[in-house]
């Protein structure tokens, strides 16, 4: 039988000053920033999967690429090297295993490598943040 294990309730916070209430929530939001998934990395490491001419260093804060612009160009930039439909085919394939809570969202991305690598970046974060 599977065990269901309840949230616990947040403590009763007590009351604070501005200052610290201001503090408290910059705290609360770096928590949160370094563990919410916006698919950058995932969007990045799909991109390495489908091309040899793209890395990805995921052990670096935050994570690096080759090369370092890597948002800003096309699919089909030479440095990029995704020049064709079926590339195209194959990184959403990449991405849909890596995001598969958006599978569907993917599904509506165009094959067209020439499309912005920052636009599929944007699709795929709010993709994420509906849910």
């Amino acid at each position: 039988m599977k065990q269901v294990t309840q949230k616990k309730p947040a403590k009763k916070l007590k009351p604070m000053d501005a200052a610290s209430a201001a503090t408290h929530m910059e705290n609360l939001i770096a928590a949160n920033e370094a563990t919410a998934q916006d698919g950058r990395l995932e969007v990045a490491t799909s991109i390495a999967m489908t091309s040899d001419m793209v890395t990805v260093d995921a052990s670096t804060e935050p994570f690096t690429t080759t090369p370092a612009n890597l948002f800003t160009l096309t699919f089909d930039d030479n440095q990029v090297g995704i020049s064709t439909a079926d590339l195209m085919r194959t990184f959403l394939a990449n991405l849909k295993t890596l995001l598969p809570q958006i599978a569907s969202n993917l599904d509506q991305i165009p094959e067209n490598p020439g499309i912005t690598i920052q636009s599929v970046v944007r699709f795929v974060r709010l993709a994420l943040l509906q849910g």
